[in-house]
């Protein structure tokens, strides 16, 4: 493996393990959102359907009509940014962007773990093989926000990686004896 090949793959590497590392992050964040919306909608929720329940057979007064109304509001409020926001379908896309990502990072590291000629016959096609593979897991996973990422991280917009990934494969296929 030359120079220029593993220096590629340690780069993809890098940035494939700070794109894990920001889905795994906001995974977190929006699986504490969800809790922080879903908890207080069922509170509230139960708490109108038990006063709506216990108040039918009793003569309430307006001020309390207005407060479970207002109560009630709430909860469908909350219940519709919960149905709009969609956390935890947003927090399992990105479980799975991560754990997509975490898988190339261990293939990429296995190859670079390997002994000087003890590289795979198929060098070039197995680098193409990792190039496809992270623009496909780039181009599936939703883009974490900037606070995901880790503080003095390299910040990465993946619509220009595909590109720098495609041009550091040609790159790197030069590189390697045989390749075409």
């Amino acid at each position: 493996m030359t120079f220029k090949v593993r220096q590629t793959l340690e780069g993809w590497g890098g940035r494939a393990r700070r794109e894990a590392d920001a889905h795994r992050r906001a995974c977190r964040r929006l699986e504490r959102l969800n809790y922080r919306i879903g908890i207080p909608t069922v509170a509230i929720s139960s708490v109108v359907a038990t006063t709506v329940f216990a108040s039918l057979n009793e003569s309430v007064s307006l001020s309390i009509k207005l407060i479970v109304g207002l109560i009630s509001v709430a909860a469908a409020i909350l219940s519709g940014v919960q149905t709009f926001v969609r956390p935890s379908v947003r927090a399992e896309q990105h479980r799975a962007a991560q754990i997509g990502l975490e898988r190339i990072v261990r293939d990429i590291e296995t190859l670079l773990a390997l002994e000087p000629g003890a590289e795979p016959s198929d060098l070039p096609g197995s680098v193409d093989t990792l190039s496809e593979r992270l623009a496909e897991a780039q181009k599936l996973a939703p883009m974490p926000a900037v606070r995901d990422y880790a503080p003095n991280s390299l910040m990465i917009d993946l619509h220009k990686v595909g590109t720098a990934t495609e041009a550091a494969t040609v790159e790197a296929r030069a590189e390697v004896p045989g390749a075409s």
